[in-house]
Parts: C-alpha cells; structure tokens; sequence
C-alpha cells in the first residue's frame, strides 16, 4: 500500500491540473494604452442629451467589444451616434442598465476624439445628482490586429441633474460644444447647456464634404495577370476617387513602388494617365470649387445610425453581440482575409476534446492504482 502512495499522489495533481481551466483576467489599465474618457453633460428632467465618449493617446485599436454602463432609473438610451468608429454593433440592455458596443474596424485606428457618442433621455422621475456612465471591459475587450490586447485607463462621467428646467426661461447658454463630429457625407451634432438649469440644446451640424489627397494610393498592385489600380483617398474617410489602371511594365518602367498602400506622387506619368483614362473627370476637378465635394467618389462613407426607411422612420440598427470579445472580432476580420484565426479562439477557449481525454485517462489511471 505504501508502494501506491507516490502514484496516487501524481493522478491527485495531475487531476488537479487538468480542471485548473484559466478564468478570464480582470483589465489591468495602462497609461500607454491611452485613456477613454466619458464626458459629464448637464441636463434637466425630460431633456435629450448626448454624452460623447473620446479617447486619448490612442495605441492603435482595431476591436472593441465592452459594456457602457447607465443609470436605468434615470436615463433611457434612445441610440447612437457615430464617431470616427464607422463599423458598430450595439444592443441596448436595460434590465442589466448597460449597452453592449462591438466595434470592429479593417485596420488599427489610432485616431484621438470623439469615438461613439450616446444619446439619452432624462426621465421626469430623475433625481438631481450626477447619474454615472462608465466603461466596464475585461483583458482581451480590446485589441489590434496582431492580437495585442491594450488595456486602457476609463474615467467615467454621466448626466448631471441639477433642476426642474420646465421652470426656467433658459436665457442663458453657455458654448457650443461638438457632441458627435460631423463625417463627410454625414452630419455632426453640437449641444450647448442653460448655465441656470442645465436644460440641454442640440443642434446639427453640416458634413464637412470628401477632402481628397494630392497623392495616389496603390489599391492593387500590378502582376502578370492583372493590370494594377490606384486612385484618390479621401484623408477622413475611405471614400476614394479617380481611379486608374497600370500595367506590370509601365510600373517597371516608371519605377513606382507597386506595393498595396504605396503612395505615389503626381508626375507626368500620372497625368498621362489621367488624361487617357479620366478626360472628364479631369475637366470636372478644374472646373469645381474647393469645398471637396466630388461626385466621382466610388465608396461614400457609410451611414450606420439614422438611416430612413422608404416612410421616413429611423432605424434602429441594434442587434445582440453580448457574447462576442474583442478576440472573435479580429477572428472574424482575418477570415476576411483569408487567415486562419482557429488559433486566436483556441486562446481564450480550452480545447475541450483534449480535456476530456486527458480527463478520462487520469481517472482510469487513479481508479487502477487505487483499486489494485
């Protein structure tokens, strides 16, 4: 009997081991992860009020899936309003008082500003106070695209209710402040408070218009097979213009860098180009005024929130993402292209299949020295 001990002590740990699964990591905030401040906005009982959320220091995030927390008893979330994000999944849960956002952009966004802004409404029941909003995420609710997992400082905010601002004349406001940055072909909000009662005034703001770069961008390289392209990028969003072709050998000839997201000067090559491929366009460009409208452009920039139906009403474009993570966000971005991500899942989720081997082939071996 003295014999077994040693070995059922080695199935004991082994069988330890095997169910000592890890759990998830709480976040551990960075200063050089940047930091994602949500404003405190003034307010008074039944107003519409937008609390933007901004970041700083940006590291470079390309995923985001967190909990934007609220006061339920005071505040009703009515949507959401773009920032520089452009691709968003949000879901509304008001029985856990929190909105679940997934983000998941096409490259790492190193942008500082306004990220997403949040519109609410106060209730008339609101008590006066501050009624917090905040950002609660684990490690891994953010990454980039070579699966770095930043970990940023958040310094919550929320509405202020300071008054019944029915009963006020509201003769006095204070600046206007941007409380949703107005996009290229989409229009910004501004909102500015009533210094007596906090009552809160919103306005639109107009789009800013495409603002083309003088530089080409490569958007497919030239090869053998296939003639290369490049065009115009809009410098705020991915909206492109005059777009050209070029052959593997006028690359050579011309010496251009034929690699994907090159740039590439204007020259007499590239005006050679444009005046065989884009005659008109060109007699558009010299004729237009300089608000950088251009109606040559091939991919507007998308719209996510308020977009109409055919009678007029908003959309409400949320859906449930509450179990995604930032993770199976850049899993899903690299199928895209083409890249296994198996490895990515396999992460942050156990190889159950393997465990339940090794599991079962434990137990036999501490049921036998046992039993023998």
């Amino acid at each position: 009997m003295i014999r077994k001990i040693p070995h059922i002590i080695i199935c004991v740990c082994l069988l330890v081991s095997l169910l000592c699964i890890p759990l998830p990591v709480s976040a551990q905030p960075k200063a050089e992860d940047g930091t994602i401040t949500v404003d405190t906005v003034d307010a008074a009982v039944g107003d519409t009020v937008i609390v933007p959320i901004r970041i700083d220091s940006n590291p470079g995030i390309m995923a985001i899936t967190v909990s934007v927390t609220y006061d339920k008893n005071a505040l009703s979330f009515e949507k959401y309003i773009r920032g520089y994000l452009s691709d968003y999944t949000v879901a509304d849960h008001p029985d856990k008082s929190l909105i679940r956002f997934v983000n998941c952009e096409q490259k790492n966004r190193y942008d500082n500003g306004i990220m997403v802004s949040f519109q609410f409404t106060v209730k008339e029941n609101a008590s006066a106070g501050l009624h917090p909003i905040s950002i609660d995420y684990k490690a891994g609710d953010f990454a980039d695209w070579d699966r770095n997992k930043p970990e940023p400082i958040i310094v919550p905010g929320g509405v202020k209710v300071s008054y019944n601002g029915k009963n006020c004349a509201h003769k006095n406001y204070g600046d206007w402040k941007v409380a949703a940055p107005a996009g290229c072909t989409t229009m910004g909000k501004q909102q500015r408070h009533c210094t007596i009662c906090g009552h809160t005034q919103i306005e639109d703001t107009p789009a800013l218009g495409h603002s083309y770069a003088n530089t080409w961008t490569i958007d497919r390289p030239a090869s053998k097979e296939k003639s290369g392209i490049m065009s115009r990028h809009c410098i705020r969003c991915d909206a492109t213009t005059d777009l050209l072709s070029f052959t593997l050998k006028e690359s050579e000839q011309e010496k251009l860098k034929n690699e994907e997201n090159a740039k590439v000067d204007n020259n007499a090559f590239i005006e050679k180009l444009v005046k065989e491929q884009l005659p008109e366009t060109r007699e558009q460009d010299d004729t237009s005024s300089d608000d950088g409208n251009n109606s040559s452009s091939q991919n507007p920039e998308p719209d996510p929130e308020n977009q109409s139906e055919p009678d007029g009403t908003e959309t409400d474009h949320r859906t449930d993402d509450f179990g995604k993570n930032a993770d199976e966000i850049v899993q899903d971005a690299k199928t895209q292209d083409a890249v296994s991500a198996v490895d990515i899942f396999f992460e942050l989720v156990p190889d159950l299949k393997s465990f339940l081997i090794s599991f079962a082939f434990s137990l036999l071996l501490f049921l036998k020295f046992i039993l023998v």
